[in-house]
């Protein structure tokens, strides 16, 4: 017989569309949330290979951007006024082809070495200098951002005799106001990823403000021990937690994103079931998440590892995997919207929150 969770979706042999064995466990995912999406570089030094291959070989620019004002004195025909203070962000391709990615800057917003080509020649230097593989180039949001993943093998560590800790240097830039530079730590006995901000002292973010030259990037950037990540990590596996706190802790992470999750836009901590705080068919909705994660808290993939049993590290681990790779969701056939909401969306404010809650908990 299958042991599912209440009212976790059951389909053919999988919970939420995860395949399982038949305890409900969730066998093991292929991939990291970033690395389900083919990638091509043969070589990496081959810095225009790898960009016409992927599709990033075009530069971001800026061009005017214009306003439609009101002219009542004149009867025929609109009347446009460029802008002073932005500008339109457009994508030029290869030909001098010109495609509008919908955004909007300062005039003051600059380009220089945060361009597609930047992030490939940055990886290629770095992968000179440190043990790596290449592993996921993305053009994501129509273009709006692109992404990048590298793995640095002289990082790797194993904590707890089984819990393995796999560091993969991040490099994101795009239309936004800046480029960001990171570790995602994976674990391959689940394919969960934490991000850097569970230690901030890793990450750098760079302003599109000012030019942004390669050495500046090699110079501030070092592949930096795990040790940092290590001390939260142990902290969280020390500190025990009953069913009950479990479940509190899971309900706080979801309540923190309502506005999301449940369109529940209540001010302050009002609790889920408070008067009028969201519909009855909405809290039903909140209540079978938080089984959902209960259930990936005892049948997600390595949670049945020493080290995660009756503790904060194991309902982090939880959520992460919720979040990663069983969260249904609209796009869930969209690998690439997917990887685009934990990179900067919706699933990644959730995965910031389970991590905020869970250190202050192991503090």
């Amino acid at each position: 017989m299958r042991h599912f969770p209440t009212r976790a979706r059951q389909i053919d042999g999988a919970v939420n569309g995860l395949e399982v064995d038949i305890y409900g466990n969730a066998k093991k995912p292929t991939w990291a949330w970033f690395q389900g999406i083919k990638t091509v570089v043969d070589d990496i030094q081959d810095v225009p290979g790898t960009l016409a291959a992927n599709g990033l070989d075009f530069e971001y620019g800026t061009r005017a951007l214009y306003r439609k004002i009101d002219e009542p004195m004149i009867a025929n025909g609109d009347v446009f006024e460029e802008s002073k203070l932005r500008r339109e962000v457009v994508a030029i391709h290869p030909g001098g082809k010109v495609y509008p990615l919908h955004a909007h800057v300062s005039t003051r917003h600059k380009f220089l070495g945060h361009q597609p080509e930047d992030l490939v020649r940055f990886f290629a230097a770095l992968a000179r200098q440190h043990p790596m593989s290449f592993e996921s180039l993305l053009v994501l949001d129509k273009g709006r951002t692109i992404f990048a993943a590298a793995k640095a093998y002289e990082c790797k560590t194993t904590m707890f005799d089984t819990e393995i800790i796999e560091p993969y240097v991040c490099f994101s830039t795009g239309v936004d106001r800046a480029s960001h530079l990171w570790f995602e730590i994976v674990l391959p006995n689940c394919m969960n990823a934490i991000p850097n901000y569970i230690n901030k002292r890793s990450a750098y973010r760079f302003t599109h403000h000012r030019a942004l030259a390669l050495e500046d990037m090699l110079d501030q950037f070092t592949l930096e021990s795990t040790a940092n990540i290590q001390l939260d990590i142990t902290n969280m596996v020390k500190r025990y937690v009953s069913r009950e706190d479990r479940r509190r802790y899971f309900g706080r992470i979801l309540w923190d994103n309502r506005a999301t999750l449940y369109q529940a836009k209540i001010a302050g901590e009002s609790a889920p079931h408070a008067p009028d705080a969201m519909t009855e068919e909405k809290f039903a909705k909140y209540n079978r998440e938080i089984d959902e994660l209960e259930h990936w808290y005892s049948h997600g993939a390595g949670q049945d590892q020493q080290c995660r049993s009756g503790n904060v590290w194991g309902a982090l681990n939880a959520v992460l995997f919720w979040t990663d790779h069983a969260k249904r969701s609209r796009d869930a056939a969209d690998s690439r919207a997917r990887t685009n909401s934990i990179l900067q969306g919706p699933l990644q404010a959730i995965k910031r929150s389970a991590i905020t809650r869970a250190q202050a908990l192991a503090a």
